[in-house]
Formats: structure tokens, sequence, C-alpha cells
């Protein structure tokens, strides 16, 4: 599940990841921000239309061999030509096959 902390206008200004279900989200997101569940709002766009919207505007951060998100790896190198910690590991066995 994420969680976006967005300006006026939808911007987002944070984003946050990994949590279970939007009860374990907002709980910890409270122990942090006391108050901040108040002001949440509900989505409306569906499940499916949020995640191509969010690959869409991460396309530019994802890995250039296997198209992961900055959510799906721990590390990614490079600016034009981007590869993650996943194809890295790949290549590493491939090499050493």
């Amino acid at each position: 599940m994420l969680i976006q902390h967005c300006d006026k206008t939808w911007y987002p200004l944070g984003i946050a990841a990994g949590y279970k279900s939007i009860k374990d989200a907002k709980k910890r997101v409270e122990r942090s921000y006391h108050g901040i569940t108040a002001k949440w709002t509900k989505q409306s766009v569906p499940k499916k239309g949020a995640r191509a919207l969010y690959q869409a505007e991460l396309k530019s951060e994802s890995c250039s061999f296997c198209g992961r998100t900055p959510l799906q790896f721990t590390a990614v190198v490079g600016r034009k030509v981007r590869i993650c910690n996943h194809c890295v590991d790949k290549f590493h066995e491939a090499l050493h096959a």
C-alpha cells in the first residue's frame, strides 16, 4: 500500500510504502503526524488506474532493463540508463554460472 502526502494542487510532497492495510498505514502515520489521518481523503481513482498513473510518472525512475519501479527495488545505479539491484544480481549470477 502506498501513501502520498500532497499539496493543495495534488502535487506529491512525499511518498511512503510498505503498509499491509489502510488500518496499518493510519496507525503508523498517525504516530509521526498526530491528527493527520483526520485530513485524509478517500481515493476516487480505481486501483488499476492509480497503478497505471503511478508507473507512468515514475518511468524515468524505473529500471531500464526490467521496468521495476522504485517501490520494487532497494538500489538503482545510473542516470540515463538505470539498473536495479535485481538485474545486477541476475547479471552477476549469469557471469559466474
